[in-house]
């Protein structure tokens, strides 16, 4: 069965130079399950991130190509997308027209957003 992992980020800006990293969101399904993790103030390191990552086939970002995964890169040291398999769950959102807006800024149940995009369902508030 293949592991996934939906993650979002926030920070105390845009520039992933000059703002902070302060959480990084991420919910790991495991066939019809799905946990959520936050990693905040002390656990936001490399090694903490790796250790919930660890046996994750793909991640899923929205917007993650541009924004989550280089802010992690620059906050943290460690290129996701070297490590794991990465959709950018924007794209298709876009293709597919099922959603245009960010979604994950505005929603606390990141897992079913995402898995509901990934299955292909129209979501009724995108």
């Amino acid at each position: 069965m293949k592991l996934r992992a939906y993650l979002d980020i926030e920070t105390t800006g845009l520039s992933r130079y000059k703002c902070d990293l302060t959480v990084i969101g991420i919910a790991v399904e495991n066939g019809r399950k799905c946990q959520v993790i936050q990693l905040i103030e002390d656990d936001l390191y490399e090694e903490k991130l790796l250790k919930i990552l660890k046996g994750i086939d793909e991640i899923y970002t929205y917007n993650g190509s541009r924004f989550d995964l280089p802010f992690i890169e620059t906050k943290l040291g460690v290129d996701l997308k070297e490590c794991f398999q990465h959709t950018d769950l924007m794209y298709d959102c876009w293709v597919q027209a099922f959603c245009r807006s960010w979604i994950f800024s505005r929603r606390n149940d990141i897992c079913i957003v995402c898995c509901n995009i990934f299955q292909g369902k129209r979501l009724s508030y995108c």
